[in-house]
């Protein structure tokens, strides 16, 4: 990946060092894979499961109906998560940010007149080492992820009482961090890519997988600890019969 950015580039009119998109984005997937293998066994020795790996074990089937339906919705946004934090290798290797430094409109437009200006030449290439197709395809992915985590969030409400604490907390942090990582986006966008900004984008980042990982795993089978003891103190408060009709009717 460095040897990739020690070439002179015509192209370049700073001639300033330029790893390959591809490069940059397969070293940030295998940093990823490890990073995740390292984090969940950390959670896992700290949070064990709970039964010896049995997810209903203790659980009433409303409480375990709840789990269920939110581990559905949280791996498909961790997906769409991982796969935004990668298009965003492909911005910095092709120094995408110096380009367009307007938001929402990138040149006055809502998808620049320059999106496909190389798909002729170069076929599918076009969408990672075309500058407007790299910069647009990453702000339409953030703002999907922005849109994904609040409709997440927003939809979770009414069985959160019945959700292990943790996965409550990993739930909310993910929701402010990703409105902060837009708001570090659109920030670092506007002011031309700065060096603390755009160090401070990547390493809240790394903050906004880390809580989708922490998500996923208080949610995983056998990992819900204290959730019955949830939903018993909400039923002895009449708070229970409506959570759970609320979850039933979303399970048919």
């Amino acid at each position: 990946m460095v040897k990739s950015g020690l070439v002179t580039d015509a192209s370049n009119p700073l001639n300033a060092p330029r790893v390959s998109p591809y490069r940059l984005a397969t070293h940030l997937l295998g940093a990823f894979v490890i990073y995740t293998a390292m984090l969940w066994t950390t959670f896992s020795v700290a949070f064990p499961s709970v039964g010896g790996g049995d997810g209903q074990k203790g659980l009433t089937e409303v409480s375990a109906a709840a789990i269920k339906n939110t581990r559905r919705k949280a791996l498909p946004l961790s997906v769409l998560l991982a796969v935004t934090a990668l298009s965003g290798a492909y911005v910095a290797g092709m120094d995408a940010g110096r380009a367009y430094n307007t938001f929402p409109l990138m040149d006055g437009r809502l998808v620049p007149k320059e999106y496909w200006a190389e798909y002729e030449k170069k076929g599918w290439r076009n969408f990672f080492e075309n500058t407007a197709a790299v910069q647009f395809d990453h702000r339409a992915l953030a703002v999907s992820t922005l849109l994904g985590t609040s409709l997440m969030w927003l939809t979770t409400r009414q069985v959160a009482p019945l959700l292990p604490k943790r996965a409550n907390f990993a739930l909310n942090a993910t929701l402010g961090l990703v409105y902060a990582q837009v708001g570090l986006g659109v920030a670092t966008l506007l002011y031309h890519v700065p060096v603390s900004l755009g160090a401070a984008h990547q390493a809240n980042a790394l903050l906004v997988f880390t809580a989708a990982v922490g998500l996923i795993h208080a949610l995983r089978r056998g990992g819900h600890r204290g959730a019955s003891s949830v939903l018993a103190r909400s039923t002895s408060s009449g708070g229970g019969a409506r959570v759970g009709n609320a979850v039933h009717a979303k399970g048919r």
